[in-house]
């Protein structure tokens, strides 16, 4: 799926980000559809940060690629006794085994 993308398009030299949004419950979508514009809102600040300080230099291309999470669940979720205490989970993967 969308990692597999981004695997296949930094084996080929290009710049890569898979975003996901994973949820907890199905349909949480249509009962609170601001959960999505904040999530879409936060997908778009993270990328145009990983893009803006991407660094050519340090990192041959078809050797990094970003995997970005966005939970479809609350910011406040904690206060009301669910969710987790990270709601932005972003990691990335090195090609060439040094990462």
């Amino acid at each position: 799926g969308t990692v597999g993308a981004a695997v296949e398009a930094c084996l080929h030299g290009r710049k890569a980000i898979a975003i996901s949004f994973p949820y907890k419950e199905y349909r949480v979508w249509e009962r609170n559809p601001d959960l999505v514009r904040d999530a879409i809102r936060d997908s778009i600040q993270i990328t145009q940060q990983l893009w803006e300080h991407w660094d050519d230099a340090q990192n041959a291309k078809g050797t990094l690629f970003y995997n970005v999470n966005v939970p479809l669940w609350s910011r406040n979720a904690n206060k009301d006794g669910g969710g987790d205490d990270d709601n932005t989970t972003r990691t990335n993967a090195r090609l060439d085994g040094d990462g």
